[in-house]
């Protein structure tokens, strides 16, 4: 089978696990041939948004990779919100694919890939909704024209020829549904995924981990993670921990932070020694962190590092958005703020046997609800 995967609604990011990265991944391992074709936008220095050269090269598990080039709408900002782009209706024609993965529906490419649909009648097109209120047209002028205008007539114009519409979260299926008019019946859910790391190769990651940071087998290890905005709510997990009078619990950061915040943050870190800033980790690091961790600590915006928490065992903080409802069963917290996430950590202190527990139902629901494996498998589907 033929599998293009089109990551034109956003950015595409090598050597990263984001959804883009992994698919194309496990369905070139069980056998496909697959092809991605993808926008010059990527994040600069792990931090911030920018763009490169058009070309072709292979990903680093040997999947081709073609870099489009936008066209030109009137200036390079609108060009790059308008989303269509220069050889696109060529390089998939030329593929000829079986199943086209459409990452995304705020493009105008999308109508590249309908149009060949409706040419080949035959051929499976899938596209996804990742974004959510917390991320997608907050702005007033974005969202009335470029999403509930523009993006919305392409997405209405490519329908028909759309086979399923994925959904990553409740949240994203309901802003999808009231900014583009997405009917019910197009939407399917699937989430987020993450690779299962078994409990023997997790065992020998938290070993490597905790005796390179000198963190005792039974210390309680916190793990934040990520882009740290203000909205991750970094400052609220160090106030809780610093309200907490227990040698044995550790907290480990790794990620980045803002320019402007930097230093502050840093300096709040220097404050309390069972605190770690890691720095930003590729994505082997931060999967031995993940195995190493007690707690995957999420109180502020959504990011897919917590489905690959899941996928490690670790015990879950989380921020109750109606996307992660989902993801608790029995096995962590829901908190909003700094007396939530000091509540839990109290409840650990005088409880430390709950998190194995808790660890194994993240196995049994990850298992479940997050292999990679049987999310790639949905595009081999014919119905």
């Amino acid at each position: 089978m033929k599998i293009l995967h089109c990551c034109l609604s956003s950015f595409y990011i090598d050597r990263y696990n984001y959804q883009e990265n992994v698919l194309p991944r496990i369905n070139a391992e069980d056998g496909h041939d697959v092809k991605i074709l993808a926008s010059t936008e990527v994040y600069i220095n792990n931090s911030e948004l920018g763009y490169i050269a058009e070309g072709s090269y292979l990903t680093e598990y040997g999947v081709p990779i073609v870099r489009l080039p936008y066209k030109k709408i009137v200036c390079d900002q609108i060009s790059r919100r308008w989303r269509d782009y220069e050889k696109l209706e060529g390089e998939i024609a030329a593929f000829a694919p079986d199943v086209i993965m459409f990452h995304g529906t705020c493009a105008v490419a999308l109508l590249a890939a309908a149009d060949y649909k409706m040419r080949h009648p035959d051929v499976k097109l899938f596209t996804d909704v990742h974004g959510d209120a917390s991320n997608t047209a907050r702005n007033p002028l974005a969202k009335q024209v470029l999403h509930k205008l523009i993006y919305r007539f392409v997405i209405q114009k490519s329908l028909p020829m759309i086979d399923k519409v994925f959904y990553i979260s409740m949240d994203a299926k309901e802003l999808a549904g009231e900014l583009y008019g997405i009917p019910e019946d197009k939407f399917e859910f699937l989430p987020l995924g993450g690779v299962i790391v078994d409990e023997e190769r997790k065992a020998s990651y938290r070993t490597e981990i905790r005796k390179g940071l000198e963190i005792a087998e039974n210390d309680i290890v916190l793990l934040h993670t990520g882009k740290m905005d203000r909205k991750k709510k970094t400052r609220d997990i160090l106030a809780a921990l610093a309200a907490v009078d227990a040698r044995n619990i550790r907290l480990l950061i790794a990620g980045t932070f803002p320019a402007e915040d930097r230093e502050e943050m840093l300096s709040f870190i220097g404050r309390d020694d069972r605190v770690s800033f890691l720095g930003w980790k590729d994505w082997d690091g931060l999967m031995k962190l993940l195995c190493a961790c007690d707690v995957y600590v999420q109180p502020g915006v959504q990011s897919a590092t917590m489905q690959n928490a899941l996928c490690c065992g670790a015990i879950v903080m989380l921020y109750p958005w109606k996307s992660h409802e989902v993801y608790l069963k029995r096995n962590g917290w829901f908190v909003e703020n700094r007396d939530d996430i000091e509540k839990a950590l109290r409840e650990i202190i005088a409880d430390p046997a709950i998190l194995q527990g808790m660890s194994a139902n993240s196995y049994k629901l990850s298992r479940e609800l997050l292999d990679y494996q049987k999310i790639a498998a949905r595009l081999y589907c014919t119905h």
